[in-house]
């Protein structure tokens, strides 16, 4: 059985840590196949939880060391 929200998720992961200098949202969904709203919705969880940031001056969302301290 597959939780299709755990998918996207790491679907997201991944796909940011193919991008280490951050991706946008609008990227992230094309890549993806998502709706933007979709992938706003997990960033936003993720930026909460730390594991996500954005660079205030691209606006592009990449992975922190957070997920590594686990």
């Amino acid at each position: 059985m597959t939780v299709v929200a755990i998918d996207r998720c790491l679907d997201l992961i991944e796909e940011l840590a193919a991008h280490p200098n951050g991706c946008l949202p609008t990227e992230l969904a094309n890549r993806l196949r998502l709706p933007e709203s979709a992938v706003h919705r997990l960033l936003g969880t993720l930026v909460d939880r730390r594991y996500v940031r954005q660079d205030a001056s691209t606006r592009a969302y990449m992975l922190t060391l957070h997920l590594a301290t686990l």
